[in-house]
């Protein structure tokens, strides 16, 4: 015989895979709008004490971490 609840059961764990994956972009994201509030306090306070060398480095940073996420983020669609 046959398990009829068999599509159930499969149903279920692929949803729960499902909710762990949105967990884990969850975390991600809000990781990386943490390290963004940190970085950007770091170059605001660069700019206010008028060091225009960490300041330069830091936007320097700034654009390239935009860019990598920026392509991350089309890479998946």
């Amino acid at each position: 015989m046959e398990n009829k609840d068999g599509g159930q059961w499969l149903r279920k764990a692929a949803s729960e895979a499902n909710k762990k994956k949105s967990d884990f972009r969850k975390k991600l994201i809000l990781g990386w709008l943490a390290v963004i509030g940190v970085f950007s306090g770091v170059l605001f306070y660069a700019v206010q004490t008028n060091n225009r060398t960490v300041v330069m480095i830091l936007v320097g940073v700034y654009i390239a971490f935009g860019l990598y996420v920026t392509g991350r983020i089309n890479r998946n669609k």
